[in-house]
């Protein structure tokens, strides 16, 4: 299996609609069919009534079967949710933060089948700071918790104060994705551990936590988050380099921490 990475990711950066994903399988190989993006919108500010219902949201990826949309408020999912999509969410309640959950405005169920697309996020274009979380019910427990987490350092990282898809004149980082900008977290990251590097990278065990982490700077961030997040060793000085990034900011350390002791609660 592997990350689908393909050159339609310049065509992508142009459209209205763009996307973060994620492909996330436990152990050294965590790699999948993934569509990648920019979560580079903007809010409509006269989006009105529409905050109050439910985006639409166009995948790339033809294979992607939308099953159901949820509307979250307040961190509460749409009460008339399938039990068996309910589920789902429970397992984010039982997971991420509680201030992440509100910032998620929308849950879609989607699927193309076991280990292939397992989740991505949207950045809402009629609410600010908000996020649309899709996720395929079809992975298993510890795949899908683990993906929640790779989710949740973009939900960190990617928002309107971190990240443009205007390449031109970059006052941040250039990535491949689009401007990080300056004096973001995701600008520091790729500025301290990608410069001079092309994305898609060559992988080595000693740089990179996953094959997958390999491909993107901002999916390198989250691939590292989540396995600092869950204790996995730092086998090179590079990558424990990338660990003391993270402890050196406080949203994720505060975040590990409540992860952590949710796991441990579990």
């Amino acid at each position: 299996m592997q990350a689908k990475l393909s050159p339609r990711i310049n065509r992508i950066l142009f459209r209205v609609l763009t996307i973060c994903a994620l492909a996330t399988l436990l152990g050294s190989l965590r790699t999948t069919k993934v569509e990648i993006g920019t979560a580079a919108t903007s809010v409509n500010p006269r989006a009105g009534t529409a905050a109050r219902n439910a985006e639409t949201i166009r995948y790339e990826d033809t294979d992607l079967e939308l099953i159901e949309v949820y509307r979250v408020i307040d961190g509460q999912l749409d009460a008339a949710a399938l039990p068996e999509y309910r589920r789902i969410w429970t397992l984010a309640e039982d997971t991420l933060p509680a201030d992440a959950l509100r910032h998620i405005r929308q849950l879609n169920i989607v699927t193309d089948g076991p280990a292939r697309t397992l989740a991505m996020v949207h950045r809402s274009t009629t609410e600010h700071d908000a996020w649309i979380l899709s996720i395929d019910p079809s992975e298993s427990h510890d795949t899908l918790q683990h993906t929640l987490v790779h989710e949740l350092a973009h939900l960190y990282t990617l928002g309107e104060a971190d990240l443009t898809s205007q390449r031109t004149n970059c006052a941040g980082e250039l990535i491949e994705i689009g401007c990080a900008r300056h004096h973001s977290p995701l600008a520091d990251y790729a500025e301290r551990f990608w410069a001079g590097v092309a994305e898609p990278a060559r992988y080595s065990s000693t740089e990179f936590v996953t094959q997958y982490a390999a491909d993107s700077v901002h999916e390198d961030l989250a691939e590292t988050f989540m396995a600092w997040v869950y204790g996995d060793k730092a086998d090179s000085n590079t990558i424990a380099a990338k660990y003391f990034w993270f402890e050196s900011i406080d949203t994720f350390v505060t975040a590990r921490s409540e992860i952590q002791a949710k796991l441990r609660a579990a």
